[in-house]
């Protein structure tokens, strides 16, 4: 296994139970700039650490399927009816793919 590549180490950050740390900051604007490279790093991190205090994303089971998880994440909507996340779900979406992809 590769476990000195940096972009293997950041896809840590979307474990459930890791994301209130504060390194994984880093690791979802590596995520971003690698994965996503037409997006901008800047509201990608905002909607990361507006995802870090949410308290709907808090009681969410962490328990479950990884993908059921953030597809629950990418559910909830703001005070207006429009998705509370805009830009997060495009890098964590190329993140579960590329890691299903690598998996077997």
């Amino acid at each position: 296994l590769p476990l000195g590549n940096k972009l293997l180490r950041d896809l840590g950050c979307l474990n459930p139970l890791k994301r209130n740390r504060k390194s994984t900051d880093t690791s979802i604007q590596n995520l971003a700039s690698k994965l996503q490279p037409q997006l901008e790093v800047t509201p990608v991190l905002d909607e990361w650490k507006c995802l870090q205090n949410d308290r709907e994303v808090s009681e969410l089971d962490s328990t479950q399927r990884i993908d059921h998880y953030w597809n629950a994440v990418f559910q909830l909507k703001s005070v207006d009816g429009s998705s509370s996340y805009q830009s997060l779900p495009l890098v964590i979406k190329s993140a579960l793919v590329l890691a299903q992809t690598n998996a077997v």
